[in-house]
């Protein structure tokens, strides 16, 4: 067992998840999900309106005679490869040792969207694909101002399809101060994607839609998709219009029903465990350490207007957390096999049992509505209880 790669174990794993992704990927499909589908389809059909890029994209396409829900997915899939691709890459060259398979292995990183049946195949995809596309350009030598004109012009086409991911950007522009060591060359390198994302941040904000808007958008949805019902327009169509005390409203409402402050506050510190000890232990690598930490507390600042207005708590936490992976298989290299030897201590059965019990039994909930199930085992039984991969949301009263 010791002689096995550890790179070996981590991209077996990775190929379980992009299994399990596949399949949530048709069952959203197949059922129209709200979330999954519904959000992506926003569009400009009512006027202009913050996410509606894509879906307005999707809407020329559907008068090709072109299917908005397969179209969506096939996107959707491309955009993983591109994440899931990197991390294939990346599993096989990064030094593992403990802490860092945790991360991987983690409930609140790669295993959250498995977990969490209908918290995949959201518009944060976007921000993992463009992290990874950015490194990927990095690593290959692409000139760095390259490189940057090309991450400005992916930041834009994000923040007109989900501008909440404007406050994550910090992970985005980590990559160039890892691969500079001249803080002027990082600033010269920022300032554009920065300076045009924020200006693309606050125009769209300015338009959040209105109830006019948010009705046309979905009777154009339901038209597009030949859906039987309203249901499509559910998830991020509905919120299209509210007032930001209305959805503060639902936070309060949903944190005092489902006790977030516990429910999130362990959930963090799980989730944030394996990441802190293992930048701890990064010796002569202190600054791609301090790096990542100063990305994470930047970004987390920036996101707590998201944690004030919105009650997907868990989903937050988990951009987060995955973001941070992400830079953690960028910032470390290595040519040399490792094999589980390398990082299982003396006594290692000990650490072996944590590990598994770490990694297989406990869950962090999308949001509230969501028990704290007992990892994969309470994930067979929602799964055995709702009769299907991916059904649309539990979602609370007020939301």
């Amino acid at each position: 067992m010791r002689r096995i790669s550890a790179g070996l174990i981590a991209r077996m794993y990775l190929v379980v998840v992009i299994f399990v992704m596949l399949v949530y990927g048709i069952q959203n499909a197949r059922i129209k999900s709200e979330f999954a589908l519904g959000d992506w389809l926003i569009n400009y059909a009512g006027g202009f309106v913050r996410r509606g890029l894509f879906g307005e994209l999707v809407l020329l396409l559907a008068g090709a005679k072109l299917s908005p829900v397969y179209v969506t997915l096939g996107v959707q899939l491309c955009l993983y490869l591109v994440v899931w691709g990197f991390m294939w890459r990346a599993a096989g060259r990064y030094p593992w040792r403990l802490w860092s398979m945790a991360l991987w292995l983690s409930p609140a990183t790669l295993a959250f969207t498995v977990l969490n049946p209908p918290g995949g195949y959201r518009k944060e995809i976007l921000l993992f694909a463009l992290m990874c596309a950015t490194m990927m350009m990095i690593r290959a030598g692409v000139r760095l101002f390259v490189v940057s004109v090309a991450l400005t012009a992916g930041i834009v086409a994000m923040l007109l399809c989900h501008e909440a991911m404007f406050l994550f950007v910090p992970y985005l522009l980590a990559p160039f101060l890892m691969a500079t060591k001249d803080v002027k060359q990082f600033v010269r390198l920022a300032v554009l994607p920065v300076v045009v994302g924020a200006g693309t941040f606050l125009f769209v904000v300015q338009h959040p839609g209105t109830v006019e808007q948010r009705d046309v958008i979905c009777t154009s949805v339901v038209d597009m998709t030949h859906a039987r019902t309203n249901d499509l327009c559910a998830g991020g169509i509905a919120s299209i219009g509210a007032s930001l005390d209305s959805e503060h409203g639902k936070v309060v409402r949903t944190a005092r029903r489902y006790h977030y402050g516990l429910l999130y506050g362990t959930g963090a510190v799980l989730g944030f465990l394996p990441l802190v000890l293992l930048l701890r232990g990064w010796g002569g690598e202190r600054r791609a350490a301090w790096v990542i930490g100063l990305a994470v507390v930047v970004s987390f600042c920036l996101t707590l207007p998201l944690f004030y207005g919105a009650i997907d708590w868990g989903r937050w936490i988990y951009i987060h957390l995955f973001s941070a992976l992400l830079l953690v298989m960028f910032a470390r290299e290595t040519e040399e096999r490792v094999v589980l030897g390398d990082f299982i201590p003396a006594g290692g059965v000990l650490a072996v049992v944590g590990l598994l019990v770490y990694s297989l039994c406990w869950t962090l909930p999308f949001y509230g509505g969501f028990p704290a199930r007992s990892g994969y085992l309470g994930l067979y039984k929602y799964v055995r209880h709702h009769g299907g991969p991916a059904p649309a949301l539990d979602v609370p009263p007020g939301r």
